[in-house]
C-alpha cells in the first residue's frame, strides 16, 4: 500500500498527539501526588555509636538514618541531612554533655532521589576533637548502659519549586541510646 505525501503528515501528527498526550496525562498526575507526598515524607535517625577511625588516633560519632518515600510520587530529591547531638544521663536529664553551646553538629548533602515507594538509608560522621572524645569516654565509662543521645534531625527535600519557595525542611528530635562500637 502506497501512502501520498498527505496522509503521512496526518499520520505522523497523530501519533505525535497521542504521544503528546500520554506524556502530559503521566505528568499531571505525578503532579498532583506532589503535596500529599511531601507531606508523607519520614525519616528517622536509627542509631547513634562512639567509634574509633580505623588506622588513627581520632574518634566520631556515627549516626544511621533512614528517609522513607512511601508514596507513589516520584519528584522528591533528599538535598540535605543535618544532626544536632548532645548527651544526657537517662536517670537525670540535666546531667548533660555537649549540651548548650557545644553541641555537636554535622551534615550531609546526599542529593539522592527519593523514588516512589523508596527508602535512603544514609550514615553521617560527626568527627570528635581529642579533647570532645576523651570528655565522650568518660562520661560514657562514668554512666555506662544509662548515656542517651537528644538528636536533632532536619531533613531537606528538593523539588521542582525549589527555585521559587526553596528545599522544604522536616525536623524531629529523637531520643536515642549511645552504643559503642
Amino acid at each position: 500500500m502506497k501512502y501520498d505525501r498527505s496522509q503521512i503528515v496526518a499520520l505522523s501528527f497523530i501519533i505525535l498527539s497521542v504521544g503528546s498526550v500520554v506524556y502530559v496525562s503521566t505528568a499531571a498526575l505525578n503532579y498532583l501526588r506532589f503535596y500529599p507526598a511531601l507531606s508523607q515524607v519520614q525519616f528517622q535517625t536509627d542509631s547513634i555509636s562512639y567509634t574509633s577511625i580505623t588506622g588513627s588516633n581520632a574518634s566520631a560519632l556515627l549516626a544511621q538514618i533512614t528517609v522513607r518515600n512511601p508514596t507513589d510520587y516520584s519528584g522528591l530529591i533528599l538535598g540535605a541531612v543535618a544532626l544536632r547531638i548532645y548527651f544526657y544521663v537517662q536517670s537525670n536529664r540535666s546531667n548533660t554533655l555537649f549540651g548548650n553551646s557545644s553541641i555537636l553538629t554535622a551534615s550531609q548533602r546526599p542529593l539522592v532521589q527519593l523514588r516512589a515507594s523508596s527508602t535512603q538509608h544514609i550514615s553521617i560522621s560527626v568527627p570528635l576533637s581529642s579533647q570532645e572524645a576523651a570528655l565522650l569516654a568518660s562520661f560514657n565509662s562514668k554512666y555506662s548502659g544509662q548515656v542517651i543521645a537528644d538528636a536533632a534531625l532536619r531533613v531537606d527535600i528538593d523539588t521542582f519549586l525549589d527555585s521559587v519557595t526553596g528545599s522544604t525542611s522536616f525536623t524531629r528530635t529523637q531520643d536515642i541510646p549511645l552504643s559503642s562500637t
